[in-house]
């Protein structure tokens, strides 16, 4: 307090000493007080962060965990989408090739009176075949996709 006095002196300034009394005053009560407040603030604001940057960690993970199962999701979707076709794809060129083949094999089946295919046209009987093929390669190969899969999987 006495460089205060000192300075306003030298620039001719007239105070006294008791006027400059509350600088005491907020030097001994107010200062310590407000230290101590602002010191109170800082520890909470340390530890307040602290918990938000947990709080953003617990977040990220939360998302990344569901990012994670979306894609796991996704990827068997795709799985199946993959497997769907390839089971259509083997019941079609089963069923081409046995429509291919089956013309000859009932070709003389006019002569034959004993047979029930004996009045249908033989395209007809290649298209029913075919498609018969067709329907048991493609349930084949979805049971076969399907035992593979489980099998693989444990």
């Amino acid at each position: 307090m006495a460089a205060i006095l000192n300075s306003l002196q030298e620039q001719e300034y007239e105070v006294q000493a008791q006027e400059l009394e509350f600088f005491r005053e907020f030097g001994d009560r107010t200062s310590p007080y407000f230290q101590a407040r602002i010191n109170d603030e800082l520890n909470y604001f340390v530890e307040g962060s602290s918990l938000a940057d947990k709080a953003i960690a617990s977040i990220r993970g939360i998302v990344e965990i569901e990012q994670t199962q979306r894609d796991r999701s996704l990827q068997e979707q795709n799985q199946q989408l993959q497997d769907q076709i390839q089971a259509i794809g083997v019941g079609i060129g089963t069923g081409a090739i046995f429509a291919s083949t089956v013309g000859l094999l009932f070709s003389d089946s006019r002569d034959e009176p004993n047979l029930e295919f004996a009045n249908l046209h033989p395209f007809a009987i290649a298209l029913l075949f075919s498609f018969a093929a067709a329907l048991v390669a493609w349930g084949g190969t979805k049971l076969l996709i399907r035992v593979w899969w489980w099998t693989s999987r444990r």
